[in-house]
């Protein structure tokens, strides 16, 4: 499973580069997203859901991680 530790990155960074890394698995692969900032924490995964990918949120006080597996065709 690729790993982004985007910890500290401002809005937008982490949707882009999460993008960005999504572009580069095969269909069904796993992404794992590590994120802290207000603004990334809402929506990396609001963005991943309405694209299609499965989601799995675990968010915790200072950080949430984001395992997201690519859907068909995404």
């Amino acid at each position: 499973m690729k790993e982004l530790d985007l910890r500290g990155e401002p809005c937008p960074v982490p949707l882009i580069k999460t993008l960005k890394a999504l572009e580069k698995l095969d269909e069904g692969e796993k992404l794992r997203v590590l994120v802290d900032m207000p603004c990334a924490r809402e929506n990396v995964p609001k963005h991943m859901v309405e694209d299609g990918h499965e989601v799995e949120v675990k968010d915790g006080e200072k950080e949430m991680e984001i395992i997201i597996r690519k859907r068909n065709g995404g």
